[in-house]
């Protein structure tokens, strides 16, 4: 059995049929008509994503290690050599074809004399041959500390985690591997920090690399965002005036051993969760209208390394990212919670907690009685913590009501207690299949 039947008759008809179907409206909208259900606008994976994520959930349960957007890419290529007899035309299509191809293959225009079937079972067992190990890195910024002692917290972490996440931070960890892994005579620390994109963190995943990139990247942004909301509740040494942090766009995360370097990426605001790329920045703020760099140091190293181990049941359930209560839950739970990180206002941190208690218990279709839906979530996970949420709600009123939360010690305490009692619900709801 080919590759390509392979993955038909696990995923079954209908879903192949799904495919196959995204095939034809990419073809068609690149012949120049709008097709039923059109892929007008679609014209990137990040757009493309979302309509496949119950085919990714297939794909990720039958372990195929591929994305279904290499599979549309390879039907629509097949169909695409088979329509043209004349080499400017066909040339004119291919150059203009922009859904992201890291497959990279070109079917030359002969080929279409031979059936569908056969160049899409070639073209299939080509992507089959390619896959292999890849890590996927995103390079991280804004944060303060000694690097070999940065690198020895997220090595000691990564190894009691027991997932493929690994570190770049250090110089000479850099160059040691750099040795490792490039056959040069000359070893340069530039040319090392280059080639990893340091200081990075990365996490390897083998398949395809649609695949690989996808499934690393929520790793990654989980990964980065427990660290950041740990490193704000467990902060090492503050400085504030002359530390302030460097706001810059996330970067791109790339392929290690790719000769490749993370562009600045702007839009991401733009995005849905599911399809942002891993901010790497690690700054956050107090709420002192300022932002800061995240101290990492012996003080904060064994409490933030126990609150991101505490959180294991989030990375338990990441095992298939394209499951609905990762996508739903997990992703949009920390993306708040990373904001309220960096919020410099008080008051819109408390209100950023509230609105993640309202994304874990409040319907979507329900507009009234959200408190309500929260306090009954609550008492069905932990009781205990109603008194926490009776407090969160007021401050949340007083917010809401007088325009101000006076900022102190108490106040900034009671913000940090809510983040991990907010982190704390998210992974009593996972353990209890409430998703």
């Amino acid at each position: 059995m080919s590759f390509i039947e392979d993955i038909k008759t696990k995923i079954g008809a209908n879903s192949f049929s799904e495919l196959d179907k995204l095939s034809n409206a990419a073809f068609s909208f690149k012949n120049g008509f709008h097709s039923n259900p059109p892929l007008g606008t679609i014209s990137s994976i990040e757009e493309l994503l979302p309509r496949l994520n119950k085919i990714s959930e297939q794909f990720e349960d039958e372990k195929i290690e591929i994305s279904p957007i290499d599979v549309i890419n390879i039907l629509y290529k097949c169909k695409l050599v088979k329509a043209y007899k004349t080499y400017e035309k066909y040339n004119k299509k291919i150059s203009g074809y922009n859904l992201v191809d890291e497959f990279n293959f070109f079917i030359p225009l002969e080929k279409g004399v031979e059936s569908f079937e056969n160049l899409v079972d070639e073209y299939s067992e080509r992507l089959k041959s390619q896959m292999t190990e890849n890590t996927l890195i995103i390079e991280i910024n804004s944060f303060r500390g000694n690097n070999y002692e940065i690198q020895s917290f997220f090595d000691h972490i990564f190894k009691e985690l027991n997932y493929p996440f690994s570190a770049f931070i250090d110089d000479r960890e850099i160059l040691q591997s750099y040795k490792e892994n490039v056959a040069l005579d000359e070893y340069k620390l530039k040319r090392a920090k280059d080639y990893f994109c340091s200081p990075s963190i990365g996490y390897t995943v083998y398949g395809s690399q649609k695949y690989c990139r996808w499934k690393s990247t929520t790793w990654l942004k989980t990964f980065i965002s427990l660290l950041k909301i740990g490193g704000f509740i467990y902060p090492g040494q503050i400085e504030f005036g002359g530390n302030i942090a460097t706001l810059q766009a996330p970067t791109y995360p790339v392929f290690l051993g790719k000769a490749s370097k993370g562009v600045f990426m702007w839009d991401e605001d733009k995005k849905e969760p599911q399809i942002k790329i891993p901010d790497g920045c690690l700054c956050r703020s107090f709420g002192n209208r300022s932002i800061t760099n995240m101290w990492l140091d012996v003080r904060n190293f064994k409490l933030i390394r126990e609150f991101i181990l505490s959180n294991r049941t989030i990375f338990e359930s990441l095992n298939n990212p394209w499951k609905q209560h990762v996508l739903s839950e997990i992703i949009p739970t920390l993306d708040i919670l990373s904001s309220a990180v960096h919020s410099t206002e008080i008051g819109a941190k408390i209100l950023l907690i509230y609105c993640c208690l309202e994304h874990l218990f409040v319907p979507t279709d329900v507009r009234n009685n959200n408190r309500n839906f929260i306090v009954d979530g609550i008492n069905q996970l932990d009781t205990e913590l109603i008194d926490w949420f009776e407090k969160l709600y007021n401050y949340r009123c007083d917010y809401s009501h007088k325009g101000y939360i006076k900022a102190d010690e108490m106040v900034i305490d009671f913000i940090k207690i809510s983040m991990a009692n907010t982190l704390k619900l998210l992974s009593l709801k996972l353990k209890n299949g409430e998703n």
